[in-house]
């Protein structure tokens, strides 16, 4: 699985390429930069599992698109950005308008589904 998140993450990467758009699987790194301002791409590197046969499994991968703005007008625009970037190149089956909260404070975001396929 390992494989397949690092191949999302330099696809997603690429194509967020001259954004200003943080990509990372560390949460840490995410806060860090939304405090400096930065949009992130927060990648979770466990996915959900389901067994198809006893060979060939869905793994369903969540990541949060997320905005530094507080202004809902800068942040939409931010996540609408990060969204038509993302989608050509790893056609996500979901992304919901949602609030991430990182400590104290609530931050603008999508949370995007991936679905993959491997066989073991």
């Amino acid at each position: 699985m390992m494989e397949i998140l690092e191949e999302i993450h330099a696809h997603a990467a690429a194509a967020l390429d001259g954004l200003g758009v943080r990509v990372t699987s560390d949460p840490v790194e995410a806060t860090t930069a939304l405090q400096a301002g930065a949009a992130a791409l927060l990648i979770l590197p466990s996915p959900s599992i389901t067994w198809k046969t006893a060979t060939w499994r869905t793994l369903e991968w969540t990541l949060w698109a997320l905005a530094p703005s507080r202004d809902l007008q800068d942040a939409a625009a931010t996540l609408e950005a990060i969204l038509d970037a993302l989608g050509p190149t790893l056609l996500p089956s979901e992304a919901r308008a949602q609030s991430y909260d990182i400590g104290s404070e609530t931050i603008a975001g999508y949370e995007i589904t991936l679905t993959t396929e491997t066989t073991a």
